[in-house]
This record gives structure tokens, C-alpha cells and sequence, in this order.
């Protein structure tokens, strides 16, 4: 019965493995996009998210074969949108350790710790404020907090911050900084990174 393993085994062949080879092939994948950047994936029901992803495709030249079939804006929209989807699931299915489409990962493919915070964001501008700055007050608080923070940046920043009251400087510092983390992957409300940005740059 055994002599007969390897037999059916060749018999199969590459094209035969069916469902269970096709499992089976998928298991090896190595950290994919859909479990490292879970909180990030775009659901079937983020139909805004999909639809202001795909709107920068119409100028965009992605590396992925799929998307690149999606962005610019000749031919069929409804095609090009699919392709978009289609292309993203296949990404989703891929390996991290492969770098080559994280761009196109974070910008067309996956929510943003601006997509998902935007509402609260600051948007107050750095000038010297005529009345309490949204800034100011998270300057307060980063200064209060000097000894605790570990992000090398804000550190660095609540070093400097030895005066009661901040300049323009100091804002555009922490603002900077916040801008930065707003095209950022959304790992979850319970990653360091999302916390931080909650505290000194979401209202």
C-alpha cells in the first residue's frame, strides 16, 4: 500500500494539488501582510477607504502587476476597480519579509493612523495661538512627562521644553513629528505607537 504513496503524489503533479496542496502552499507563507498589519486591511465594508485609495492610483505608479492595471484613468472604471481589490487580496496574502510592495501596501491597500483618527487630529495651526493652543497643551504634557517617553524624537523634543510657555518652534516640532505618524501603517488601539499618537497629536 505504501509503494503506491509516491505514485499518486507524481500522479497529482504541480497542476493537481487541489484545495489541500493549495493550503497546504499558503501555511509557508511567512508572516503576511494579513496577520502582521491585521488592524490595517481594508474590509469589504471600508467602501469610503477603498474608494479615496483608489482615486490615488488615477496618478500613481504602483509596483504591483495587479494594481498597475488599476491606477491611471483610461479604460473601464468598474475594471480598474477590481483590479484595485484584487491586487490588494493578493498582497494581503504575501509575505512581509518582502519588502517590495510595502509601498504600495500602505498607500493604496491599508488604513492609516490618519484614516483612522482623522476626526480628532489637530489641524490648529502652529502661529502664536490668541487664545489656549491644542499644541501648547500637548507640549504641557509631553514636558510632564519627559522621564517616561521612549520615542527618541518626542524625547529629544520634551528636552528642549524647559520654559512654561513654547514657541512656534516647539509646535512645528511636535507637528512635524504628528504629521508623520499620520501616514503611518494602523497597528491597533493597543500598540505603543497608536497610544502615543493619541496622546500629543489627536484631540
Amino acid at each position: 500500500m505504501n509503494k503506491l504513496v509516491p505514485v499518486s503524489l507524481g500522479a497529482l503533479g504541480a497542476g493537481g494539488l487541489g484545495a489541500g496542496g493549495w493550503a497546504l502552499s499558503r501555511s509557508k507563507v511567512i508572516d503576511p501582510y494579513s496577520e502582521k498589519y491585521k488592524f490595517a486591511i481594508l474590509k469589504d465594508e471600508d467602501r469610503t477607504l477603498w474608494e479615496e485609495k483608489f482615486k490615488l492610483l488615477a496618478s500613481a505608479t504602483p509596483s504591483h502587476e495587479t494594481l498597475k492595471k488599476a491606477s491611471g484613468s483610461q479604460g473601464d472604471e468598474s475594471s480598474r476597480k477590481a483590479n484595485h481589490k484584487k491586487g490588494c487580496h493578493e498582497i494581503y496574502g504575501l509575505s512581509t519579509k518582502d519588502t517590495k510592495y510595502l509601498e504600495d501596501f500602505k498607500k493604496y491597500c491599508s488604513k492609516n493612523n490618519g484614516d483612522v483618527m482623522g476626526s480628532g487630529w489637530i489641524s490648529e495651526t502652529t502661529e502664536p495661538p490668541t487664545s489656549p493652543s491644542k499644541w501648547d497643551t500637548k507640549l504641557t504634557s509631553l514636558k510632564n512627562k519627559k522621564d517616561q517617553e521612549t520615542v527618541k524624537a518626542l524625547k529629544e523634543l520634551a528636552a528642549k521644553l524647559t520654559e512654561s510657555t513654547f514657541d512656534k518652534g516647539k509646535r512645528d516640532e511636535l507637528k512635524t513629528w504628528c504629521d508623520g505618524g499620520k501616514s503611518g501603517i494602523y497597528l491597533g488601539e493597543d500598540d505603543p505607537s497608536t497610544k502615543v499618537i493619541r496622546s500629543y497629536c489627536v484631540e
